[in-house]
């Protein structure tokens, strides 16, 4: 889970890091602070660039700037539909206005509060958006069932790199994953009818181009985000860029 802070007083700045990063340090929750800036236009910015789903912002109402952290708040809504946004101000009477523009507010912290109660505060904000997150991965990811045995693996789709058809065995694959390889009972036809984000690049490969770092024209070479390389045959390039822009 990205968190991300946007407070225009450093020292307040960093103790929001501190209580946050020693709730990281404490944990094993798969989080981190993603950015912390006193600058709402570095954020958007950020958002523009990057991808973020179900962020956790962390935000001043008073930035000093030409926008309050109420109306950075809802711009942060339109770019990162499920975002948990928890607002640290001194300004309690400006409450109203997160209904005014429909922020859908987690908390509303106020910085006079004592300092543990505001930590306290805030380790459960931080709580209660790392579920919200886990939930909406489950219920966003796709899985890839196989049997190998006895046994029924279930493995995400954004952690399978490629597919590869055993030479030596007509009725074998092997799953390449970013962590392991899996041998099972399959054939590659049926794998390249799996759709996006799966692309079929050879006739002994099938990759995901999610993971893909790098497409070698010239060599028909693939590097995927592991380092590995994946030959492309030359009647399938102009698939495999077609689908990696569908992709874009």
């Amino acid at each position: 889970m990205n968190i991300f802070i946007c407070e225009d007083d450093p020292k307040q700045r960093e103790r929001l890091e501190n209580i946050v990063n020693e709730q990281i340090s404490s944990t094993d929750l798969d989080m981190e602070i993603a950015l912390s800036t006193q600058s709402p236009t570095a954020l958007l910015e950020y958002l523009e660039s990057h991808q973020v789903q179900s962020g956790l912002y962390f935000l001043d109402v008073d930035l000093q700037c030409d926008i309050n952290g109420i109306e950075l708040g809802a711009k942060i809504r339109n770019a990162d539909i499920f975002a948990t946004i928890v607002f640290v101000t001194t300004h309690s009477e400006m409450t109203p206005l997160v209904f005014t523009y429909k922020v859908q507010a987690l908390d509303y912290i106020i910085k006079d509060d004592p300092p543990q109660e505001i930590a306290k505060r805030i380790v459960e904000c931080i709580q209660i958006a790392y579920k919200h997150c886990l939930s909406d991965r489950r219920e966003n990811t796709k899985y890839y069932v196989i049997n190998i045995g006895k046994q029924t693996l279930s493995v995400p789709y954004d952690s399978i790199l490629y597919f590869e058809s055993c030479v030596d065995q007509r009725n074998k694959l092997v799953l390449h994953t970013v962590d392991n390889m899996l041998s099972f009972r399959g054939h590659i036809s049926a794998v390249s009818k799996l759709g996006s984000p799966f692309c079929m690049c050879h006739q002994s490969y099938v990759v995901n181009v999610d993971n893909i770092r790098n497409v070698d024209k010239e060599n028909r070479l693939i590097e995927m985000i592991s380092g590995e390389t994946v030959i492309i045959s030359r009647r399938r390039m102009t698939e495999l860029i077609q689908c990696m822009g569908m992709k874009a």
